[in-house]
């Protein structure tokens, strides 16, 4: 069907008006999305499994100068350590605890997991931002220095961001707000 408008004869395609305005729209509207999912997924770091690590935390060594939080009441879920410099966001269901509980917390972990394991948690550019310990995949997000860090317990493997692994970009939301 065709229509004269403005001096202009344009075609109408079911009610839809084929011009220069609809496609700027279309190819605007795609550019801002790419631009928001590509802003999104910079902001997200990532975990990388360390047998040391997780060996360490379950032996009770002492990890210095880390700030520890744990996730979870009657039974924990995961346990962080965050290094000096990192402004850790607790959420609500994040709780600060001192070093000498995690030997029970790790304990409660494991009878609780799977295959709970540790290792280091990395920043959105690659830089160690502390450790980690948990049976279920982990999604860190980062602002600047401030450190925000989700779980999904029924995620089959411990991930987070744009390299983290199976947990992937965005891949729990019940650790915090």
């Amino acid at each position: 069907m065709e229509s004269y408008q403005g001096g202009v004869l344009r075609k109408r395609y079911h009610g839809i008006v084929n011009s220069d305005l609809a496609r700027s729209v279309v190819v605007g509207g795609g550019v801002m999305l790419g631009l928001g999912l590509v802003g999104c997924v910079s902001n997200y770091g990532s975990l990388r499994k360390d047998a040391a690590i997780t060996a360490k935390l379950e032996q009770g060594v002492e990890q210095p100068n880390l700030e520890f939080y744990v996730l979870g009441g009657t039974t924990p879920s995961a346990v962080v350590g965050i290094k000096p410099g990192y402004d850790f966001d607790p959420g609500r269901y994040w709780k600060k605890v001192e070093q000498k509980a995690l030997p029970e917390l790790i304990s409660d972990i494991n009878r609780s997991a799977h295959s709970a394991s540790g290792g280091s948690m990395l920043g959105e550019k690659g830089q160690e931002i502390g450790i980690y310990y948990s049976g279920g995949g982990l999604t860190i997000e980062m602002e600047g220095n401030k450190v925000k860090v989700s779980i999904s317990p029924s995620s089959s493997g411990v991930g987070g961001g744009a390299s983290g692994g199976s947990g992937g970009a965005g891949a729990g939301s019940g650790g915090s707000e």
